[in-house]
This record gives structure tokens, sequence and C-alpha cells, in this order.
């Protein structure tokens, strides 16, 4: 599972791979295969529903906060039952 803090401190890479430049359709496609709600999805990354809906609807590159940035990462490496859990302790 990947933590917050981890990617604050690395420069927002994992393994080695390239930066994560998140767009609408990439935050869409995330949170529809973690089966969460745009409302869910904005719990796990700290930020409204209203966010999240702005996100998607944006078809470019979205600029994020350093630390939205980083809960997106962490939301982005977990499987279904990490963001459930994840959920169920907020």
């Amino acid at each position: 599972m990947l933590f917050v803090g981890d990617f604050l401190k690395h420069g927002l890479r994992g393994n080695n791979g390239p930066a994560i430049r998140p767009t609408g359709p990439m935050v869409r496609k995330v949170r529809t295969r973690l089966g969460l709600t745009q409302a869910d999805c904005a719990k796990l990354a700290g930020v409204s529903t209203r966010t999240v809906s702005k996100w998607e609807k944006d078809p470019g590159r979205i600029t994020l906060q350093a630390r939205t940035l980083a809960a997106f990462a962490s939301i982005r490496g977990m499987g279904k039952r990490d963001a459930q859990r994840a959920l169920a302790g907020t």
C-alpha cells in the first residue's frame, strides 16, 4: 500500500516510474476501477465532492496541490479492498 508521506518525500514517483500527471479521465478511471462514488473518492483525497466532479469534467491535465496529488497517487495505487478499508477508517 502507498502512503502520502512516501510520495511527498520521494517526489511523487512510484517505483522509479514517471511522475504522476493526472487528467480528468484518469481520475474517473481510477475511481470507477475502485468502485468508488465521487463522494468516496473525495473523502480519500481530502477534497470536496464538487472538486472531484470538476476534475472528471476536465478532459486535460489537472493541476493539484502537492498534498492532493500525493493523496491521489495513493488512491491510484490501491485495490478495491484497500479503498474500502481506508473509507471505513475515515
